[in-house]
C-alpha cells in the first residue's frame, strides 16, 4: 500500500501517521470529513508541487501531475483554486491582538524604566505623543481602537482608569475562545515548526539547518509536572519577551534593506500520560 522499500522510508512514513493522528483529531472535532480534507490535500499536493517545478523549469499540468499523481483534469481544476488568498483576510483579523501587544512591548517609548509597559491615553492629543488610539492605528486601520479596547477590557487583558488611560495587565497575548484567534495561532506556529523540520531534512550535508531541539521525560509525577509547567512557562516567557525586544530592534535598524526575512520562535510543553506514549524515552535532545 505505501510502498516501503527501505528502513529510512518505514521511518518517514511512521512520521507522518505520528503526524496526521492529532490533526485528524482536530479535524473530526472541527466536523471536517474526509472528502472535504481529501479536497484540501490535493489542492496543497498542486500548489507546492508547482512551486517545486517552477524553480527549474514551466510548470505545466503535465509536469505537475507526473509529481503528484493527480490527473491533469484535477491538476488543472485545482490550480484555478486560491485558497489563501479566500482565508487570509480572517487570519489576518485575528492576529491584530498579537501584533498590538507585541509593539506595545517593544518600544522603548512606551516602557517605563523597568521595561514594563506604560499606561497610555485612550486617545489621540496634539501635546501626547504615545496613545492607545494611534498604536492601534499604527497596526491596522481596518478596526476601530475603541473595539479592540472594549474587547480587551472585557476579558481582563486591559484597564482604563479614571484619567481616560489604558493599561495592559497582561504582558503577553492570549488568545480568547474565540476560535478564529486559537486557530489563527495554531496554524502559524504548526506551519513553522513543519516548515522548519522540511527545512531540516531537505538539507544536503554541510548545509546549514534550522534550530530544532526538545528534551523529554517519561518518568514524572503528575507533581512533577505542574512543577515543570510553571518553570517552563516563567522561562519561556522571559525567553520570548527577550527575543521580541531584540528583534523589534533589529528590523528598525534593517528597514533599509532591499530582502527582509520573517522569523518565528515557538516554545511549547507537551504532556501525557505515560499509558499513551508509544516508545519511551527517558531524555533526549
Amino acid at each position: 500500500m505505501f510502498n516501503v522499500t527501505s528502513s529510512e522510508s518505514s521511518i518517514f512514513i511512521k512520521m507522518v501517521l505520528l503526524v496526521l493522528r492529532p490533526l485528524i483529531r482536530m479535524l473530526l472535532k472541527q466536523g471536517m470529513t474526509y472528502p472535504a480534507f481529501i479536497e484540501l490535500v490535493k489542492a496543497s499536493y498542486v500548489q507546492v508541487a508547482e512551486q517545486n517545478v517552477a524553480k527549474a523549469k514551466v510548470p505545466t499540468d503535465s509536469l505537475i501531475s507526473v509529481q503528484t499523481g493527480l490527473n491533469r483534469k484535477e491538476v488543472k481544476r485545482l490550480r484555478g483554486i486560491n485558497i489563501d488568498s479566500e482565508l487570509g483576510a480572517k487570519f489576518k483579523q485575528a492576529g491584530i491582538g498579537a501584533q498590538l501587544v507585541s509593539s506595545w512591548l517593544s518600544q522603548p517609548a512606551l516602557l517605563d524604566s523597568n521595561g514594563q509597559p506604560k499606561p497610555l491615553a485612550r486617545v489621540e492629543s496634539a501635546d501626547q505623543n504615545s496613545s492607545f488610539e494611534g498604536l492601534v492605528r499604527s497596526v491596522t486601520k481596518d478596526v476601530h481602537p475603541r473595539s479592540i479596547l472594549d474587547d480587551w477590557i472585557t476579558r481582563g487583558f486591559a484597564q482604563l482608569d479614571e484619567n481616560d488611560q489604558v493599561h495592559l495587565t497582561q504582558t503577553a497575548y492570549v488568545p480568547s475562545a474565540d476560535q478564529d484567534e486559537q486557530l489563527f495561532f495554531a496554524q502559524k506556529n504548526l506551519s513553522a515548526h513543519l516548515n522548519s523540520v522540511a527545512h531540516n531534512l531537505e538539507a544536503q550535508p554541510g548545509q546549514p539547518v534550522m534550530f530544532d531541539r526538545a528534551v523529554y521525560y517519561n518518568t514524572l509525577s503528575a507533581e512533577s509536572i505542574e512543577i515543570l509547567h510553571e518553570w517552563s512557562r516563567q522561562a519561556s516567557m522571559k525567553l520570548l519577551s527577550d527575543f521580541n525586544l531584540k528583534a523589534q530592534a533589529l528590523a528598525q535598524d534593517d528597514q533599509s534593506e532591499h530582502t527582509l526575512f520573517s522569523a518565528h520562535l515557538g516554545v511549547y510543553l507537551y504532556r501525557s500520560d505515560i499509558d499513551s506514549i508509544e516508545s519511551p524515552l527517558e531524555a533526549s535532545q
